[in-house]
């Protein structure tokens, strides 16, 4: 473990349900956690995921070398900086809006919070709107949530799909490649010059296949200064010599 990472869950308190679902088992919960100074013990910052906390940890301290002009990317890497390890808590597991009542709590007794938004922003949010961004409403049929609890619309994930799918074929036909049900059938080669036949295939000892063609027109245009090298590196020389001995042996024993 990173020597400036210290995971200390200090307690899980189980809420109640959240505003809109019946049921707590309907949606995942979200960790409620808290950075502390590593010296003073004073809260910092308050967040939530659906992350462990420890995957979390290393997202904020890669944070900070993104941003390191950042207020609280200034406050990790100074804490890195003393070589003092930093504190994550787990406060609670919550369904919904869990994050803005602890950020006001830890406010009200005084602590110097980074949070510049009220909170709020991971997991399971705007679940007070009743569409979609693209006007798709957030009913049964078309209301998914994924693993962290968040809302997603059914309808907006097909078109998206579909769209991937015309701008995959697009690709196949401009890189030479057919689609034939599942299964992908090369027509020419990547440099769209020859057709990809078995004639035409020239596979290598560890399994890749390449276009015969374009392997000779590449060997002509490096002939030049391989002869250049042949001539005046001595290891060169040898290791060619001893190549073709290989393969000379190789040869004989098929015949064989």
């Amino acid at each position: 473990m990173d020597k400036h990472l210290l995971l200390k869950e200090v307690c899980m308190i189980p809420c109640q349900p959240g505003a809109g679902f019946d049921n707590i088992s309907e949606m995942k919960l979200i960790k409620i956690y808290v950075l502390r100074d590593p010296v003073s013990l004073e809260v910092r910052y308050v967040g939530q995921t659906g992350q462990t906390l420890l995957n979390r940890l290393k997202g904020h301290i890669a944070d900070s070398k993104r941003r390191p002009d950042n207020p609280k990317a200034q406050w990790i890497n100074s804490v890195k900086t003393y070589g003092q390890n930093l504190l994550i808590e787990l406060l609670e597991e919550a369904v919904i809006e869990r994050e803005d009542f602890w950020i006001q709590k830890y406010r009200d007794e005084g602590s110097r919070l980074f949070n510049i938004i009220k909170g709020g922003t991971c997991g399971p949010i705007g679940l007070k709107k009743t569409h979609c961004p693209q006007g798709h409403p957030y009913d049964e049929a078309n209301t998914s949530i994924d693993k962290y609890g968040k809302r997603g619309c059914r309808e907006c994930t097909r078109k998206a799909s579909r769209e991937n799918q015309r701008v995959r074929r697009a690709q196949m036909k401009t890189s030479g490649l057919t689609c034939r049900g599942r299964s992908l059938e090369r027509v020419f080669c990547r440099a769209g010059k020859h057709s990809w036949i078995d004639e035409n295939i020239f596979v290598y000892p560890n399994g890749i296949k390449t276009c015969r063609l374009c392997k000779t027109e590449k060997e002509k245009e490096n002939l030049p200064s391989r002869r250049q090298r042949y001539a005046t590196d001595p290891e060169y020389r040898e290791r060619v010599k001893a190549a073709a001995r290989k393969s000379m042996s190789k040869h004989a024993q098929k015949q064989n």
